[in-house]
């Protein structure tokens, strides 16, 4: 079984997860192994893909991809074999490459640890890509975190690549600790 009928991939853009599964049928209890076929030009596999049991603990493997700069923007299909001693079954997913991101996006800092009543400063930058052009981005409005206590306010002004933007993050006297919120 696929996890998803299509994966999106951006070129030279973070890395995709694919699931593959299987369910033991008839006291089956082999391992599985897994490869691919039909990969476009510019595509393809993140290290190895761990072979599985559906008869044990792990009844599936997740195979990890990536579209090079030079992968062909469009859709292909890619064809999932897995194979135990001279059983085969395949199945198939759509992969989807998107042009790569006319710009990037920097934080500094990328973490932040604030205590109660303290206010934390983030930069935002904005870098074109080569060959890609500025945009003017607005960032969200002000933000409190779920847990209380905790807000983010929203910058005054437009970011571009040669305006670069901060804003505060101040924690309430009341706040709460909260591991693993994103700055961005």
């Amino acid at each position: 079984m696929i996890d998803a009928s299509t994966v999106t991939l951006q070129q030279q853009g973070a890395y995709q997860t694919e699931g593959v599964s299987a369910k033991a049928l008839n006291g089956f209890g082999g391992t599985i192994k897994v490869s691919l076929s039909g990969l476009a030009s510019g595509i393809s596999v993140v290290g190895d893909i761990a072979p599985f049991s559906p008869a044990g603990i792990v009844t599936g493997t997740g195979v990890q991809l990536s579209a090079s700069p030079s992968a062909a923007v469009g859709t292909s299909t890619v064809t999932v074999t897995g194979t135990s001693g001279a059983i085969t079954h395949t199945a198939t997913f759509q992969v989807s490459v998107t042009a790569a991101a006319s710009f990037d996006i920097q934080l500094s800092p990328t973490s932040l640890v604030l205590t109660p009543s303290t206010i934390g400063t983030v930069q935002v930058s904005e870098t074109a890509a080569p060959g890609g052009s500025s945009l003017l981005i607005s960032l969200s409005p002000p933000y409190t975190l779920p847990t209380g206590g905790v807000s983010i306010g929203a910058p005054g002004t437009l970011l571009t690549t040669t305006n670069p933007v901060s804003f505060n993050i101040v924690a309430a006297i009341s706040a709460q600790p909260v591991q693993g919120s994103p700055v961005g």
